[in-house]
Parts: C-alpha cells; structure tokens; sequence
C-alpha cells in the first residue's frame, strides 16, 4: 500500500500545481490517469499478497499455527488494497485542489464501520459467527469498500467538482503517466 502512497503523492503534486495554474480541466487527466495506475497496481499486488505471501510466510514463519492464521487473514485482507488504492487516487485529488476535509468523513466512516463489524465477526456478537482473525481481515476489507462507495459517491454528487472533469473516458496517454512516475519514483523507492 505505501508504493500506492507514494503514488497518489506523485498525482497530488501535479494536481496542486495545475490547481495553482487555475488549469481545472486539466486535473481530470491526471486524477484518471492516477487512478489507471493505481488500480493497475492494486490487482498486481492482490495478486502477489493472494499468491505469493503464503510461501514467503511458510519460509520466514516456524510456527505453522501462526502462518496458517496469517494466510487465513491475508487471504480475505488481500481484497482491501484494491479499495485503498482508488481511494489513494480520490485522496491526491481532495488535498491537490485544497479540499481535504472530505478525508475526516471517509476515515471516520472507514473506522466506525470497521470497529462494529470487528465486534460482530471476531468474537461472533450479536448472533454473528466467531471467526477470529479472519473476522478481522473481512471487517477491515468491508469497512474500505464501503468508505470507498461513499467517497465515490459524494464526489460524483458534488457539482462544483464536475469542473475538474473526473471519471471521463481519455486516451491513455503516456506522458501524464510518466510525470505521476519520475515524481513518484523517489518516494517509491523511500516507502520500500
């Protein structure tokens, strides 16, 4: 998740100074493109998480009670990159054009949510089943996608945001891609 950070910090650079310009079309391209990227890189690293991290566990874990329970949780945590990483994308968008307050909502929502379902699926309240750690992993996955449906939500319903014309089919194009890369590389590099 942090290469997907370092990223959306790469994105929200270029969305600020085309904010400062006052280019507001212009930041559509790039939020677009930011989120090409960072969706793209999320089902990589779904992937490597859903595949890989199990025989890396098996290699670095003595204890077969703990890495069964660690691929248990990773095994339903995996889903959650991909719903960071758009939101990722939502957040550069929010903190380059100087609108960060909506992030509070998503963390609050994000949190609350995951706090009751970790209530219900962990210890199995309420008639719920007890499913321990992989209570864990399913409420924190479940508390991201619906803070991410809400934050999708509420910036699609925003009609002083329609000027930045997110969510509009683009050609891909290559140079955008590589500004949010050489901006975001060093940071890449820092976060691994």
């Amino acid at each position: 998740v942090m290469i997907g950070v370092a990223v959306g910090i790469g994105a929200q650079i270029l969305i600020a100074r085309r904010a400062g310009e006052k280019k507001d079309s212009a930041i559509g391209g790039i939020f677009d493109h930011s989120l090409l990227i960072l969706f793209t890189l999320s089902i990589v690293l779904f992937f490597i998480t859903e595949f890989c991290s199990p025989i890396m566990l098996r290699c670095f874990l003595n204890s077969k009670e703990i890495t069964d329970a660690s691929i248990l949780f990773l095994r339903y945590r995996a889903f959650g990159i991909i719903f960071i990483m758009l939101v990722v994308a939502v957040r550069s968008f929010y903190v380059g054009i100087a609108l960060p307050r909506i992030i509070t909502y998503y963390s609050i929502i994000m949190a609350v949510v995951n706090f009751a379902l970790d209530y219900l699926l962990i210890f199995g309240n309420n008639g719920f089943p007890k499913l321990g750690i992989a209570g864990a992993a399913i409420a924190s996955s479940t508390s991201e996608f619906i803070a991410l449906i809400f934050i999708f939500t509420y910036t699609l319903s925003r009609q002083d945001i329609k000027k930045f014309n997110l969510f509009r089919t683009r050609k891909i194009k290559l140079e955008i891609i590589n500004k949010i890369i050489n901006l975001s590389s060093p940071l890449v590099v820092q976060n691994l």
